[in-house]
């Protein structure tokens, strides 16, 4: 009888472990996939601007954007968007379509936490699908990531930038090839922490040096002081002793 108390009792404990674990609520935000359109992907935060598109939450991240933000999802119920708190970020042929991309790119550093990943598809801008979507608004090469990365002062970014980890060429049917093959350009950025040469150098390119908005203290500038008249200082009533030295001399 002992024995199956201890058994009921084990299970007892296992089962509200394994409830206490169900009911931990997850963390959608981990997944981002930005620009789901038709490409709705099952165990990620799926957002869009367009709500024909159907995603998780709305929003367009090529606006500024307050964190953190509160959302009301379908799927996910009340979704809050924070900073720091997303591990991989997937944009899809987005980049091309947006009319503010270092708005977005900064939205996007903003929300992935350090080590976190964007994994980037656009056109190549030699390809021929560069320019036959009209919703395009700008055609893409390999240097399109260098203000992310290595000029990131340029767009206000101070304490943290993205590095490419990973870069490839794509064919028509997404195969790796060379470049003169290339219609798309798939590339991993990783967010990083900048140096303290970088920030040096970013806030030399910053008209408030990176937020040091505080003037210089000036010592206040007063007029000098007259030297003074030691003859006076010596005798500092000089008619008082005249009259006393005529008294001396009537007596």
């Amino acid at each position: 009888m002992h024995e199956y108390a201890h058994a009921l009792e084990f299970a007892r404990s296992a089962f509200g472990a394994a409830r206490s674990i169900s009911q931990t609520p997850p963390n959608p935000q981990r997944l981002l996939h930005i620009g789901s359109g038709k490409d709705y992907r099952p165990g990620w935060l799926n957002v869009d601007i367009l709500e024909s598109a159907q995603p998780d939450i709305r929003i367009d991240l090529s606006q500024p954007q307050v964190w953190p933000s509160t959302f009301l999802s379908p799927f996910w119920g009340t979704v809050q968007l924070r900073a720091g708190e997303s591990e991989l970020i997937y944009a899809n042929n987005v980049l091309e379509h947006v009319s503010d991309l270092p708005t977005l790119m900064g939205n996007c550093l903003t929300l992935l936490r350090v080590g976190g990943l964007m994994v980037i598809e656009v056109p190549h801008e030699a390809s021929l699908g560069a320019w036959q979507d009209p919703t395009h608004v700008r055609a893409m090469n390999e240097n399109s990531w260098i203000y992310y990365t290595d000029w990131f002062w340029y767009l206000g970014w101070l304490d943290h930038r993205f590095k490419i980890r990973q870069f490839k060429w794509l064919d028509s049917k997404l195969a790796q090839c060379e470049k003169s093959a290339a219609a798309f350009m798939s590339v991993t950025l990783e967010k990083v922490p900048t140096t303290v040469a970088e920030r040096m150098t970013a806030r030399t390119m910053r008209p408030d040096f990176g937020g040091l908005l505080d003037p210089i203290p000036v010592p206040c500038q007063t007029a000098p002081l007259p030297a003074p008249d030691l003859a006076q200082s010596q005798n500092p009533n000089p008619v008082s002793t005249a009259h006393a030295h005529a008294r001396i001399s009537a007596n």
